[in-house]
């Protein structure tokens, strides 16, 4: 998916469908880079999101797609943010020890 934003930025987002929660990438991630980010720079200052890491080799950024994380791309910038929105059931074996997987 790519973005552009407000000013002249290029802004590209992967991830792996069916392994993120979309709603929280749409609200939390699309829309405040859509309207808020002016500067490549700025956008630890534009997403208000707990888990934002930086990465800079494709094989860790791989890997954490495969964990249900995106990859944000930002032109100009030599490497990636990575943001935790995995989508996965979590199902608690300690109630129910029996429950398949």
């Amino acid at each position: 998916m790519s973005l552009k934003p407000k000013k002249n930025i290029h802004v590209m987002v992967c991830y792996i469908e069916g392994f993120i929660d979309r709603s929280i990438l749409d609200r939390d991630i699309i829309k405040p880079i859509i309207s808020n980010l002016e500067n490549s720079r700025d956008i630890k200052s534009v997403l208000f999101v707990s888990n934002m890491e930086k990465e800079m080799e494709l094989e860790n950024i791989a890997e954490k797609l495969n964990y249900g994380n995106i990859a944000l791309f930002i032109d100009g910038i030599n490497y990636a943010y990575t943001i935790n929105l995995n989508n996965w059931e979590k199902k608690d074996l300690l109630k129910n020890p029996r429950q398949k997987l």
